[in-house]
Parts: C-alpha cells; sequence; structure tokens
C-alpha cells in the first residue's frame, strides 16, 4: 500500500508562504508504532538517505482512496537527530480526521507512506535569540518536542505547556528530566481537566498571570516566543502576549487543524 502526499500554502494570516526549490515525494516504510496515549501514537517512517531537519519544520502525507478521494495534513518531526534517515511523528487521533483516523487505526508496520518535506522556514526554532518562550497546547507540544532534544541549553528557555489530563500529558518524564537536569530550562505544566488528587501542579487554562510571571523571569533578555496549538488556542495565547505589550514581530504561531 502507498500513501502519497503534496505541499499546500498556509492561508492564515500569521503563515507565511516562502516560495522554494520542489521537493520530490519520499518513499518510506513503517517501522515502528507506539501509543503514548489513549489519543496519540507516534510513528517512525524510515527513508534510504539521511534527511537535515530543522526544529519546527513539518512533512506533508497524502492519502488518496481508491476512489481518487485525497485528504493531506501536515505533522511536526520529533526525531532525536537532525540528520536522520528515521523520522518520528506524534500523531493525535481526531474525532472525523481523515488523515489521522486512518494512521491510527488502518496503518501497520511494514507499510509504505510517501511523505515529502521537510517544509517551513517561517517557524524554525533555530533561528532565535538568547532567550525564548515557547506555549503549547496539546499536541502542539511535538514542534518543541524535537527542538528541546538539540538543545544544549546555553539559550535560557521556558516551556508553558497546557494539556487535559496526566495522561494526556505528553512525553511528560522527558520533560521533567530536562527540567531538573538543565537550569536554564523552566517548565510550566497545567493541566486543565485533571481530577485526581495525584496531580498537584497548575490547573487552569494559561492565562494572562500565568505568562507575565514567565515573562518577568526572562526580563530584560531579548526573548522570543513560539506558539503552537489549535486555532483557539493560538488566537487566544496571541492576544494575551499582545496585551501584554510584546512585539508581534517577536511572536511565531502555527496552528494544529484536525
Amino acid at each position: 500500500m502507498d500513501i502519497t502526499c503534496m505541499e499546500i500554502p498556509g492561508k492564515s494570516k500569521d503563515i507565511k508562504v516562502i516560495k522554494s526549490k520542489k521537493l520530490n515525494w519520499i518513499k518510506t516504510k513503517v517501522t515502528d508504532i507506539k501509543s503514548i496515549s489513549p489519543k496519540v501514537k507516534i510513528f517512525t517512517l524510515e527513508t534510504e538517505k539521511k534527511i537535515h531537519i530543522e526544529p519546527g519544520q513539518h512533512f506533508e502525507i497524502k492519502l488518496i482512496s481508491a476512489s481518487g478521494y485525497e485528504a493531506q495534513r501536515s505533522y511536526s518531526v520529533i526525531s532525536n537527530f537532525s540528520d536522520t534517515n528515521k523520522l518520528c511523528f506524534a500523531v493525535s487521533k481526531i474525532n472525523n480526521g481523515e488523515v489521522s483516523e486512518y494512521l491510527h487505526e488502518k496503518l501497520e508496520i511494514s507499510h509504505n507512506l510517501y511523505i515529502r518535506g521537510p517544509i517551513g522556514k517561517y517557524f524554525n526554532l533555530n533561528k532565535i535569540c538568547k532567550s525564548v518562550i515557547l506555549i503549547a497546547g496539546g499536541i502542539g507540544i511535538t514542534p518543541f518536542i524535537f527542538y528541546l532534544r538539540q538543545k544544549n541549553f546555553d539559550t535560557k528557555i521556558s516551556l508553558i505547556y497546557s494539556a487535559k489530563n496526566q495522561k494526556e500529558y505528553l512525553f511528560r518524564k522527558e520533560l521533567e528530566d530536562k527540567n531538573k537536569l538543565h537550569k536554564n530550562f523552566n517548565l510550566i505544566v497545567t493541566l486543565t481537566k485533571e481530577f485526581e488528587r495525584t496531580w498537584k501542579g497548575l490547573n487552569s487554562r494559561i492565562n494572562n498571570e500565568i505568562i507575565k510571571s514567565v515573562t518577568n523571569k526572562h526580563s530584560p533578555l531579548k526573548t522570543q516566543y513560539f506558539v503552537c496549538g489549535g486555532s483557539n488556542f493560538v488566537e487566544n495565547m496571541s492576544n494575551i502576549l499582545m496585551n501584554l505589550g510584546i512585539d508581534y514581530k517577536d511572536i511565531k504561531l502555527e496552528r494544529f487543524g484536525p
């Protein structure tokens, strides 16, 4: 079984569409599928040659049915290395999500996928200053995982991460280990729908007070802000940052959809 992909330009007003050389389809083989939460699986795809990937870039996957119907989505890479032939994607299963439901329910190890990428210069996390604040909602954590795996933490980094509950707190051990190990990394997690007493942390949505307290810790450094999550989440976080007086030129947004 083969699945193909193609690039489609972003239409959101905060996304820059940059012309680039044509990318060819790359044939990959699915070598591993692992569940990391009730709704999220990591798919590992292997290519013949190594690919260089910058943090924040993504790949396109396109599905084609027997009748010729097509559906495509973008997925951020969470691999361990920037030069690799093993590409990992964390995909959340979304109700009525054509691509995500297929990947979760139909895709099997040894199947072939055609993907195209890496794509994206706008959300490139390597092009940042010495101070950065990452704000993630749900599966929007994925581009930041790849970025954090490449860092030696000479940059001052804060990650504000909102998830529903402990089961959907993705990459928990990895993030908390980094928080303990690196003094330049500050992890703030809030779980909005966690009712178990075992959770002692924040339980509100990311709000003005949370973001302001983090930005104060980065003062007076020149700071860049990266926000990733669903459309409503990104819109809300953008409004909070702007209301705090953050220059829009220092804010990069990436929206995830079904």
